[in-house]
């Protein structure tokens, strides 16, 4: 196996593990919840499953397109630790709709049995995707690329997977993240922290 593949696929082996621990325990405490009106407004449609689900190609790819995924692990890094902090410090919740019995929705019923409606906030789905478009954006096509991102980001609120805060949070998170980036030394600086 690929050296890259294997590290991507242990890192988010890791990562899920470390997730599903924290938004169980969630269910024990008292949350928060984010929602604003225009939420409401937005339609239930379980069709974008299929774009949800995409997501975690997309945030693989960088490790399959990319020879030197350590700038990769090291942004994914950053993004994930703030988001768990703020999960723990910051525990939210989302209120899922009742669902029917379409294809889509028995799949998505399935998605919500196995996954609690919590650690929300900021939106993973929309803080590692556009990560990963960032180390794709030489290796696709732009208008595949962001238009895939773009759809990834609609699928978690068509969903009620996420709240739109939960949305422009997760894009503040990445976009800080990957501007910290540019600056060589203060980047330096966190990683002789974090000693990675």
């Amino acid at each position: 196996m690929n050296k890259n593949i294997l590290k991507g696929t242990m890192f988010f082996t890791i990562v899920l593990i470390i997730y599903l621990i924290i938004n169980n325990f969630s269910k024990l405490r008292d949350t928060y919840l984010v929602m604003i009106g225009l939420d409401d407004k937005i339609p239930l449609i379980p069709l974008f499953v299929l774009f949800y689900f995409s997501l975690y190609i997309l945030i693989f790819l960088p490790f399959i397109l990319n020879k030197d995924v350590k700038d990769v692990l090291k942004v994914y890094t950053v993004i994930l630790l703030i988001s768990f902090i703020v999960f723990i410090v910051f525990p939210t919740e989302i209120i899922r709709p009742i669902l029917g019995n379409s294809f889509f929705e028995n799949i998505l019923r399935i998605f919500w049995d196995f996954l609690p409606p919590h650690s929300a906030f900021p939106s993973m789905h929309v803080s590692l995707g556009l990560a990963a478009v960032y180390f794709l954006k030489d290796k696709l096509n732009k208008i595949v690329l962001f238009s895939w991102f773009f759809f990834v980001l609609l699928s978690t609120l068509f969903l009620k997977q996420h709240y739109i805060l939960d949305i422009v949070s997760g894009l503040l998170l990445a976009s800080v993240v990957l501007l910290i980036k540019r600056n060589k030394k203060l980047w330096s600086k966190i990683f002789f922290i974090l000693k990675f």
